[in-house]
């Protein structure tokens, strides 16, 4: 090997095999469970990284920026986001001005899968598309006013939208970074995420999880679906929460002392 950098158990054959990514090597391999090697399924790839299997097919995406799609038969079914300017090819520190729409640049990881995470998928999301509903109707009915690359200085009055991951610990400093002074964030699987420098005040959806956890949740949002609140009440409460909160008030988290290691820029690039 050069960099075995992606492994899999293959197990669409007779007999299991392992799937293995010889990244600097730029091919993709066989090998069986005592560890002998069995055949090259593909060579002249570009680096490579990771392997993800779902039914005939196999998933690679390439640092050399493309993702390839292999079958059973060890054909390539698709090569995708083929990025044709070679120098932002395997270049980590490319800046999302010069990313393109439909074009990898590093890829590092693939996944078929239609869901952002196993939390989402147990709490009944079926597609990525459901959670950016949610995150639409989030956002209340005030005109966008200003978008911001990530960490960007928020200067503009008014509702703005931020481009960060969609995981907590990282969305939230962004946001920090870019000025935020205190954060309102809402949870319907329970995230325990408290925020350093900037406080943050944890809002559950529903009663259930705001009795479960309710030495880490600030404000219960679920008096909405049990009835015994409006829309308009809750609004109030988390209003005057904002404002106790930014006139000094201790938050859940603050409280118990955590938060203080949430701090967590994003890494544009492999993580390993």
């Amino acid at each position: 090997f050069m960099t075995c950098h992606g492994i899999a158990l293959d197990t669409r054959y007779k007999q299991p095999l392992l799937l293995v990514c010889n990244r600097n090597n730029d091919r993709v391999e066989h090998w069986d469970l005592d560890g002998k090697f069995v055949k090259v399924i593909q060579k002249d790839l570009r680096m490579p990284a990771a392997v993800h299997i779902r039914g005939d097919y196999a998933v690679f995406p390439e640092l050399k920026g493309r993702v390839t799609v292999i079958g059973k038969d060890g054909k390539i079914a698709a090569q995708l986001g083929d990025n044709p300017v070679v120098p932002q090819r395997a270049n980590y520190g490319l800046t999302p001005d010069k990313w393109t729409e439909g074009v990898c640049n590093s890829p590092h990881g693939a996944s078929i899968d239609n869901n952002p995470s196993v939390g989402n998928k147990e709490g009944g999301l079926t597609t990525i598309y459901e959670k950016s509903l949610g995150a639409v109707a989030k956002g209340g009915q005030a005109p966008l006013a200003a978008v911001y690359r990530y960490a960007d200085p928020v200067n503009t009055p008014g509702f703005g939208f931020m481009d960060t991951p969609g995981y907590d610990p990282v969305s939230m400093t962004g946001l920090v970074a870019g000025g935020c002074n205190l954060g309102v964030f809402t949870t319907g699987r329970g995230s325990v995420y408290g925020c350093k420098p900037a406080p943050c005040l944890k809002v559950a959806t529903n009663t259930p999880l705001y009795d479960a956890m309710s030495e880490d949740m600030d404000l219960n949002a679920g008096t909405i679906l049990d009835g015994t609140e409006s829309i308009d009440q809750v609004g109030r409460r988390i209003f005057e929460q904002i404002l106790a909160t930014a006139s000094g008030e201790p938050t859940r988290s603050e409280l118990s002392g955590i938060g203080d290691e949430e701090f967590a820029p994003w890494i544009l690039g492999p993580v390993f």
